[in-house]
């Protein structure tokens, strides 16, 4: 099996509702995964319908290696999905709502 790293942070609930945050390996080490749950998790094909994971020598798209919240000048942040919000305390809070 081919070298994985997490490009975004998600419990596996297949894996014992282990957390697998940004750039740890995957699977972690003395977990047996599946090539099915492997393919699952670096698609879009899953519970989260985002790419969770990818090969070693992949480059993750930009779009998901992208941080929320960005800062769009003047106090305003985009969140994940598109939306502005104003000030960056509520910005954080909001997009931590989002990753629930």
């Amino acid at each position: 099996m081919a070298e994985y790293k997490v490009i975004v942070d998600f419990t596996d609930f297949q894996d014992g509702g282990h957390v697998y945050r940004a750039d740890d390996p995957y699977p972690r080490k003395g977990a047996k995964v599946s090539e099915e749950r492997v393919a699952e998790l670096s698609s879009t094909e899953n519970k989260r319908n985002e790419v969770l994971i990818v090969a070693v020598d992949d480059e993750p798209p930009e779009s998901v290696t992208a941080e929320y919240p960005k800062h769009n000048g003047g106090g305003w942040y985009e969140l994940s999905n598109g939306e502005t919000v104003q000030g960056k305390t509520a910005a954080a809070k909001a997009e931590a709502e989002l990753q629930k």
